[in-house]
């Protein structure tokens, strides 16, 4: 871990600050202090990198007289021979290409993000099997293998769905995408498992009450059911509230919440106009993968709900009864 902050420090210093001191000095700590951990070959790259800049535009020289960009890349070279690291220190100049084909690749990715997020979820599923199958040196291939997966996902093909997460898992392990995936299968086994059986000895009268819901068109609030154990409430309200100033710049959307059980909360969004308006916030939601990360991969319980049905759903606190309203009145079909 300590390896890993100082990797980061120095990176932060030389491409976010452009504080080339700090970061060689960030990088030579990690040197001294770690003989070998996971970033010492990319700590060593970086320390080529800045030293053959400096000489190339300064005609610097260290204080013994050597290059000191040679020394990083005779390091590399005899330590890590079959590196990509390696590679770029016998020929400097591929990193430009390199970049370009990086630049290239992110374009092309950011518009079948584009493609995902206004739900052309066909379409993105038949991009990104191009790229797996056809190019296997792409820098995104485990963003795209998510992609699809989500993708999938929202067609509610749940097989399929659980099939392509399980394959980011396996081809990409240690990569966050792969770590993604494993925390939406985990979520989708938990929503699985069968519920306990109800006591046979239950005292009469205490069944748990059912709502009465009806079909609606008008206002509607969207809303997300939050266990309480997930711990504090707040950030998740205030980063739906980042979300919704950056994707629905031209709306009010309130954002509040309050208890719904012993053990849950609900977080409501309101008001939309139409029940047309809140399934494309629903949708919406459920497919932004960057700003929502760690709320709509959780497996938490969202809907759609007009403010009748809530108030029954407040008052019976029967979210499964909602939620197989919600499928059969709201998502059939679509």
């Amino acid at each position: 871990m300590i390896c890993e902050a100082m990797y980061k420090s120095g990176m932060i210093y030389k491409e976010k600050l452009l504080d080339v001191d700090n970061a060689v000095e960030s990088f030579e700590m990690l040197i001294v202090r770690f003989e070998d951990c996971q970033y010492s070959p990319e700590t060593h790259y970086q320390l080529f990198r800045i030293y053959l800049e400096k000489e190339r535009a300064d005609n610097y020289f260290s204080p013994d007289g050597t290059l000191a960009s040679q020394n990083y890349a005779d390091i590399i070279l005899e330590r890590w021979p079959d590196s990509e690291f390696a590679r770029l220190v016998r020929n400097p100049d591929a990193l430009h290409g390199d970049e370009a084909r990086r630049l290239l690749e992110s374009a092309e990715y950011e518009q079948v993000y584009r493609d995902f997020r206004q739900g052309r979820y066909m379409q993105v599923v038949a991009a990104c099997n191009r790229v797996l199958s056809d190019e296997p040196r792409n820098s995104l291939l485990p963003k795209y293998a998510l992609l699809k997966a989500m993708a999938v996902g929202a067609l509610r093909e749940m097989a399929a769905f659980r099939n392509a997460l399980s394959e980011v898992k396996g081809k990409f392990p240690g990569t966050d995408e792969a770590k993604a995936a494993e925390d939406i299968l985990a979520k989708l086994d938990g929503l699985d498992k069968p519920a306990a059986p109800a006591p046979a000895d239950k005292p009469p009268g205490k069944e748990t009450p059912k709502g009465s819901f009806k079909p609606a068109t008008g206002q509607h609030y969207f809303a997300l059911i939050y266990p309480m154990a997930d711990g504090d409430i707040t950030a998740i309200k205030n980063q739906i509230s980042d979300f919704n100033r950056s994707k629905f710049k031209n709306m009010t959307i309130q954002v509040a919440s309050s208890p719904l059980d012993r053990e849950h909360q609900v977080i409501l969004m309101s008001v939309f106009e139409t029940k047309e308006k809140s399934m494309d916030y629903y949708n919406q939601f459920l497919s932004e993968l960057a700003m929502l990360q760690g709320i709509n991969d959780q497996g938490y319980v969202t809907f759609a709900i007009s403010p009748d049905n809530y108030a029954q759903l407040y008052k019976s606190k029967d979210v499964e009864g909602y939620t197989s309203f919600f499928q059969q009145n709201y998502l059939a079909g679509r």
